[in-house]
């Protein structure tokens, strides 16, 4: 009767992981349809009103790739911005959260102010 309620146990147990393993999925299928279906409709939207998707504020190191602009070791992050100086060109990888549609979006706008002439 022992070796009966023990083989029971284990049938009740691997019958737990599959009912877990499936709600899971299940789970994150849902979880993942929401997620896509919440960035097409901000897509969409901005797509429709003639916005962008992809806006940058160099507020902090992790905003630039390898955290610095390359040309310049005299830079900081203050007010949410990038300031530095130099003399020289200075070239700043911007970190991008998908794949960039140039198709989509061909222009490139910057909003640079200068402290001093020169």
């Amino acid at each position: 009767m022992a070796a009966w309620r023990s083989g029971l146990a284990a049938l009740a147990f691997v019958a737990l992981i599959v009912v877990t393993v499936f709600g899971l999925d299940l789970f994150a299928h849902r979880a993942f349809d929401a997620h896509l279906r919440d960035q097409a409709v901000r897509s969409l939207a901005l797509a429709g009103t003639g916005g962008t998707p992809y806006r940058w504020r160099f507020a902090g190191p992790e905003d630039l790739v390898a955290g610095h602009p390359f040309g310049s070791e005299d830079f900081d992050f203050s007010d949410g911005s990038l300031r530095w100086r130099s003399s020289g060109p200075v070239e700043a990888g911007i970190v991008l959260a998908r794949t960039l549609s140039l198709k989509a979006f061909p222009l490139l706008q910057l909003e640079a102010t200068v402290d001093s002439p020169g």
